[in-house]
């Protein structure tokens, strides 16, 4: 057990500061990009990618079919099914690939010329746009059983070099555009293409070097296809609702407000996908051994990974996120120099509703665990469903703007309960109210310590901010220091509060273990 938490903490620490780079670097990059590209080009990137992106329900349910029995093998040590299992997930979504080039060569491309809101003189750039976003995609799709085979094998530091290529590159890329004159939009999306590629290719390689299942056969066992495909089918649902969710809340703003909320929009799921990335990757860390242990029948090991997942990543989490909640303005003026009309106030809600789907991602893992998970794809799916519908009506009977974010985390709230429903249902010796009181403990934290550093903000930053005219440089100072402060706040707020005297032993036996290396 001890050998499991230790590498269950190198992960997490691990994937943690590979994404806090990550989102350093990608932030920036945005910042060059939204410079280079303009308003109307950088909304157009992102609907437009959006729009493939909806034939990405395949994918989401074929991975989570395929990472689960990938991990639930190992767990069971199974090496031979583990092999029969990777080539037939291979030769499926290289099927599916097929499927989502004729979804999108046929009813995609009709939408984008026929129904999207695109300015005069930019529909030949945003058909491009779209071409190499459906390669992007096709990509994706065979690329899930090697990433599946990467997470079930817990080798999460090549997760870290990857990223660091992948970021690099994409701010080499953001730079090179201030060095092109016009078609700038064109340019941009055949580079970002090119780094997917280029990613793949690595990550292929990588993966046939590593792992034995990964090399390739020209078999194709049917009973493990029947399996993942019935799988799949069980989630398939929920999947394509909450791509329909994804993308088409964006669609609903620009059909309602234009390219300006799709820039905001686009600006703000930069950010809320950089912070909750590093939340993910805690919980990813965790979740191979959530699966393992309840293939190998340890409930209370399985919980105990889940409670600590989530309290984990929501503290990961409010170390980014409480600076942005309060500093929204501040933050947004430093990183794009000028602030997109409705960012500020989408940011902050999309931030509230990534709390709910953090306590969610463990859920999903434990269910995703027994291989019943029929109920939970028809119940998700429908909330996420119903988000878009909901927005659109009250968008119509003349809603805000802001309406579909606030519809989004009530549709968070509500599927996290159900799921709590199902898990005590499919897992009966699981004990949800220690588990459901820890994630309390957890959200009292967060919640103390944006009062805390709300409260600072008002006394001691404000005098600053509303009086000072700041350089750039004198802007980040204050803003770091701020960040600063409210790591430590939500850290001691945390270990007082969230974690129990097991989890402060640990804690404290681990710490001790590493500076003691150091001293060394």
């Amino acid at each position: 057990m001890e050998a499991v938490n230790r590498r269950v903490a190198k992960n997490a620490i691990v994937l943690s500061l590979r994404t806090l780079l990550s989102i350093c670097v990608g932030l920036y990059t945005s910042r060059l990009v939204l410079q280079a590209l303009g308003i109307d080009d950088f909304g157009i990137f992102g609907v437009v990618g959006g729009i493939v992106g909806m034939s990405s329900f395949l994918n989401g349910s074929m991975a989570g079919a395929t990472s689960r029995f990938i991990t639930y093998e190992l767990g069971c040590g199974n090496n031979g099914k583990l092999k029969q299992i990777f080539t037939t997930a291979f030769w499926t979504h290289l099927f599916l690939a097929g499927v989502v080039i004729v979804i999108a060569e046929t009813v995609g491309l009709w939408f984008l010329n026929y129904k999207m809101i695109i300015p005069e003189g930019s529909m030949f750039a945003a058909n491009i746009v779209y071409q190499f976003s459906v390669l992007a995609i096709v990509i994706g799709f065979t690329q899930v059983p090697y990433s599946s085979a990467i997470i079930a094998h817990e080798d999460m530091s090549f997760y870290a070099y990857l990223e660091i290529i992948n970021v690099t590159l994409k701010l080499l890329c953001a730079i090179f555009l201030f060095a092109i004159e016009s078609q700038r939009l064109i340019l941009y999306s055949f580079m970002i293409f090119g780094i997917s590629l280029i990613m793949t290719i690595i990550t292929r390689l990588y993966c046939l070097r590593k792992y034995p299942e990964a090399k390739l056969s020209l078999s194709y066992d049917k009973t493990v296809a029947k399996e993942l495909v019935a799988y799949c089918g069980n989630d398939l649902y929920a999947n394509i609702c909450l791509t329909a969710k994804d993308y088409g809340l964006p669609l609903l703003l620009n059909i309602f407000f234009g390219v300006v909320a799709n820039a905001a929009s686009s600006i703000t799921s930069t950010v809320s996908g950089s912070i909750v990335a590093l939340t993910t990757t805690v919980s990813q860390a965790f979740r191979p051994q959530i699966i393992k242990q309840y293939a190998s029948g340890n409930i209370i090991l399985m919980a105990q990974m889940m409670r600590r997942s989530v309290q984990f990543s929501l503290m990961f989490f409010s170390y980014v996120a409480i600076p942005f909640i309060i500093m929204t303005p501040e933050i947004l003026q430093l990183w794009l120099g000028e602030e997109p009309t409705y960012a500020s106030t989408f940011l902050q809600l999309v931030m509230c509703s990534a709390i709910f789907n953090i306590m969610n991602n463990a859920s999903i893992a434990s269910i995703h665990a027994t291989g019943k998970i029929r109920r939970m794809s028809i119940i998700a799916g429908t909330f996420a469903l119903g988000c878009p519908v909901t927005s659109y009506i009250l968008l119509k009977a003349g809603a805000g703007v802001n309406t579909p974010y606030a519809v989004n985390i009530a549709m968070f709230a509500c599927i996290l309960i159900a799921n709590w429903s199902i898990i005590k249902k499919r897992i009966p010796q699981f004990a949800l109210r220690p588990y459901i009181w820890a994630l309390t403990r957890s959200l009292a934290a967060i919640g103390l310590s944006i009062a805390i550093m709300y409260i600072i903000k008002c006394n001691l930053f404000n005098k600053y901010l509303i009086n000072g005219s700041w350089s750039w440089m004198g802007l980040f100072v204050i803003l770091a220091l701020f960040t600063i402060l409210s790591i430590g706040c939500q850290t001691f707020i945390t270990y007082v509060i969230a974690l129990n005297k097991a989890e402060k032993d640990y804690l404290r036996s681990l710490l001790l273990q590493k500076i003691r290396k150091i001293s060394i």
